[in-house]
């Protein structure tokens, strides 16, 4: 009865194996088609990793009338710059998501 059951866990850990690599490899491929769409390239990412503390010194935000650009957050007090396109934002998240920030 053991050899039974280690051979059934065995095929069962086997046949597990395929499907994950699969679902894993669609997975990646669904990202990278994504990064291309908005444009996220791997100059671009090596580029962004470049950026110090000095470079948003160096290139401040002008002041503007700043009210129109920040919305209240419904989930909570704290308040959100909205001055970006649906794109504009997506092309953020997935940059942001690929560099580790150290500022």
């Amino acid at each position: 009865m053991d050899w039974l059951r280690s051979s059934f866990s065995r095929s069962s850990r086997n046949s597990k194996t395929p499907n994950t690599q699969t679902q894993s490899n669609s997975k990646l491929q669904l990202q990278q088609q994504e990064e291309s769409v908005y444009g996220i390239t791997e100059e671009l990412i090596n580029h962004v990793k470049s950026f110090t503390v000095d470079t948003f010194k160096n290139f401040p935000l002008k002041d503007e009338d700043e009210s129109s650009y920040w919305e209240e957050t419904q989930s909570s007090s704290s308040k959100v710059r909205k001055d970006l396109s649906d794109w504009q934002e997506r092309h953020a998240i997935l940059v942001l998501s690929r560099v580790k920030v150290c500022l």
